[in-house]
């Protein structure tokens, strides 16, 4: 894509394109998922010193800064986490590209809840999550407030249950992003949206 005469190639959060036909992008559209932090925009153009650096360039790919760089940036904004979220109730689970979480967190702090968020990645990191557990004490856990041993085990199991969920009525249903899906069993999007498992 070329965006201000620049050419590059871009990557945009569509995570609500859940069985949605995707269109094609614009330039505009592009530009204002970058600049909001919700897409990334690389390219290889040459640029003088002294040359005044574009706001919306997030990468740019030279022989000093290399694609595991983008590889990083990519992980970064667009790896899956898992939300759980309670205030007086049950809790609920939530589903969002890394790049949706602060902005998310954020509204929910206002409301009052307390949650737990686990960054996972993938699906296929959500493969290895359902079959290997859920890592607690790792890095990629990030919550509001201190946990029992007792509260991190049910925490853990909520976490698997909305990963397992996600996996199964998700991933393993047929749902793709992208791609027209009129033929998934309406009672699977309904229970998609009672689990809260993605936001719609």
């Amino acid at each position: 894509m070329t965006i201000h005469g620049i050419a590059g190639w871009v990557a945009v959060d569509a995570f609500d394109n859940i069985g949605n036909t995707f269109v094609p992008l614009t330039s505009r559209d592009a530009l204002s998922a970058v600049l909001n932090y919700r897409g990334i925009f690389a390219t290889t153009a040459q640029f003088t010193a002294g040359e005044l650096f574009p706001k919306f360039i997030t990468h740019l790919i030279t022989d000093k800064m290399c694609l595991d760089r983008l590889a990083h940036g990519l992980k970064e904004m667009f790896d899956l986490s898992v939300i759980l979220q309670w205030k007086n109730g049950e809790p609920k689970t939530e589903v969002l590209p890394n790049c949706r979480v602060d902005s998310y967190l954020q509204e929910r702090i206002e409301q009052d809840y307390e949650f737990v968020v686990r960054r996972i990645g993938t699906e296929m990191d959500f493969r290895k999550a359902a079959e290997f557990g859920v890592d607690m004490n790792g890095g990629n856990l990030y919550s509001l407030g201190e946990f029992t041993k007792p509260d991190l085990d049910i925490i853990e199991e909520n976490l698997m249950n909305c990963i397992r969920t996600l996996l199964t009525e998700l991933f393993d249903s047929g749902v793709r992003w992208g791609e027209e899906s009129a033929d998934v069993p309406m009672e699977v999007m309904e229970q998609l949206v009672e689990n809260n498992a993605v936001l719609v």
